[in-house]
């Protein structure tokens, strides 16, 4: 195992330091064939190697740059990604988001706001799934993951929310569904 370039550690290193927590500055995601990533700051998505996606991932599931090299396998090639990498990080100014210091509206209004002006509600109608998607809370590999469960959405359940929403809302509210792709 090659030791991580100081160019790679100095960057990522900087980062954290001048922007926090990495989960904060990017998401990533994957279809079918591919990889990417969000970058929270400016709302680009890039495309990223394999390599990338997963020292990415290791950054966010580690939090910490020392971490990650203790479970990274660099040769040249991957040295070659990762410095490519930086380079169109600071020429796309990513891994940059700004951090949020406060909104716009007090606690008191934004709860307040919230139930008054509801435009969408998402019901969970089960924990049980086959799709197993990337994307999915439920899925192992994502940051929030959540373990697979068996429970369903009771009919009072849904009858409260549905009542609450209808409440709370106005002439346009979105009812979307959530688990459950069998």
């Amino acid at each position: 195992m090659m030791i991580l370039d100081s160019t790679v550690m100095e960057f990522f290193r900087n980062i954290k330091k001048q922007y926090g927590n990495y989960s904060r500055l990017f998401k990533l995601f994957q279809t079918k064939n591919k990889s990417y990533l969000y970058d929270v700051g400016t709302g680009k998505v890039m495309e990223c190697t394999e390599i990338e996606y997963v020292f990415l991932n290791n950054l966010q599931v580690y939090g910490d740059i020392e971490e990650v090299i203790k479970t990274t396998k660099v040769n040249d090639d991957t040295l070659t990604i990762l410095i490519d990498l930086i380079h169109v990080a600071q020429e796309q100014h990513l891994f940059q988001a700004p951090p949020l210091l406060s909104f716009a509206l007090s606690k008191d209004e934004v709860l307040e706001n919230a139930r008054s002006h509801l435009e969408q509600v998402t019901l969970e109608l089960t924990e049980q799934c086959n799709m197993a998607c990337h994307y999915c809370i439920y899925h192992s590999g994502n940051i929030d993951f959540r373990e697979f469960g068996r429970r369903h959405m009771s009919w009072q359940v849904a009858e409260l929310a549905i009542d609450y929403t209808l409440k709370n809302s106005g002439k346009k509210v979105a009812v979307t569904f959530y688990g459950g792709e069998h």
